[in-house]
């Protein structure tokens, strides 16, 4: 006579509850016996889930909250202005503006960018890269008054 392990197992004996019937394995009672047995990694695994949506959650809102206060501040400082077209190293038509806004019914303002140097004092104080910026009289929103200019505090500081 063989032993259990040895793969004779004729000497034991199943009840009806015990057999490999479909009906022994039903999911709630799966379910049931696994929360009980695993509680400690499913109640880590609930208490990670909802971590991590309220980490993401708040990324979104802050993310959201914050990309709305940028916009508000270009637009205070830029005014009503939706989009700008540059063209380096060359100089658009003079009314290239008009053109564009009467073909669009946009408001359209001309500006003109040029990076250089600056001087003062005689070219004794030199400042080596300044944005010079020249706008026509639909570019009313800065309201610069004729013969005055606005300049940065760095440029401020370095003239004082």
């Amino acid at each position: 006579m063989g032993s259990p392990t040895s793969g004779d197992l004729s000497g034991t004996a199943m009840n009806a509850n015990e057999t490999n019937s479909p009906s022994r394995f039903n999911i709630p009672r799966l379910v049931s016996r696994s929360l009980r047995g695993y509680w400690q990694p499913h109640l880590a695994l609930v208490v990670g889930a909802a971590l991590s949506t309220g980490v993401i959650t708040g990324a979104l809102l802050v993310g959201g909250s914050a990309r709305r206060t940028l916009e508000s501040l270009a637009k205070n400082r830029l005014g009503p202005f939706e989009y700008a077209a540059t063209a380096p190293g060359v100089f658009p038509q003079a009314d290239l503006a008009k053109k564009i806004s009467r073909r669009t019914s946009w408001n359209v303002a001309a500006v003109i960018q040029v990076r250089c140097p600056a001087a003062a004092r005689g070219g004794r104080l030199k400042i080596a890269r300044v944005n010079i910026i020249g706008v026509d009289k639909a570019f009313a929103n800065l309201s610069i008054p004729p013969g005055k200019a606005i300049i940065s505090a760095n440029v401020a500081t370095a003239l004082a």
